[in-house]
């Protein structure tokens, strides 16, 4: 249990810690908070990477390309 508590601290910086004290959060609970906002980012990215991916499909298209079609 305690190597448990340990690990949370050695992963939060000085300001998450502060961050954490704020607004009343565990250790664990930060982490969670760190971890849910990471993976958040990461979907949002995707998200826009895809939107980016449609578009270039799109742009390139033999539709758009030849006004005939």
């Amino acid at each position: 249990m305690i190597k448990e508590n340990t690990t949370f601290i050695r992963k939060l910086t000085p300001s998450q810690l502060l961050f954490a004290k704020k607004h009343g959060l565990t250790h664990k609970e930060m982490v969670g908070y760190i971890e849910d906002m990471k993976r958040e980012e990461e979907m949002e990215y995707a998200f826009f990477q895809e939107q980016e991916r449609e578009m270039r499909e799109n742009e390139n298209s033999p539709q758009k390309i030849y006004s005939a079609w």
